[in-house]
């Protein structure tokens, strides 16, 4: 069994409004999510991870995005119950330099997904 598996009652949200502006060459942008204990009880995380699962138009490939910053985040928080609690990590998001155009992601949505471990 997965000792990580039991964190039913953690959500994430990302907070602060879009990131951006994410294009060749930016300069990273700072990821900060919220983290809800909806829960009946405290919950512990110790470590938070960021990914890039995809993105809001065809043909703009989430692998042309980095995630910056220690993977996965050590958090080593306990959230009590019925709390938000706004973390900043450091982590950051860019849309990498390739040598072709990456014209299909202007305006894109890149979807991150967080995973919490105890």
């Amino acid at each position: 069994m997965d000792p990580n598996a039991d964190i039913p009652a953690v959500t994430f949200n990302v907070v602060g409004g879009p990131v951006g502006p994410l294009y060749p060459g930016a300069p990273a942008s700072p990821v900060e999510y919220a983290v809800t204990n909806f829960g009946s009880s405290p919950v512990h995380l110790g470590s938070v991870a960021t990914s890039i699962t995809g993105t809001s138009v065809a043909g703009c490939n989430a692998a042309w995005f980095t995630i910056y910053g220690t993977q996965p985040h050590t958090l080593n928080m306990t959230f009590p119950t019925g709390t938000t609690i706004v973390t900043n990590t450091g982590t950051t998001i860019a849309l990498t330099t390739k040598p072709f155009t990456q014209d299909t992601c202007q305006n894109a949505t890149v979807t991150l997904t967080f995973s919490g471990a105890k």
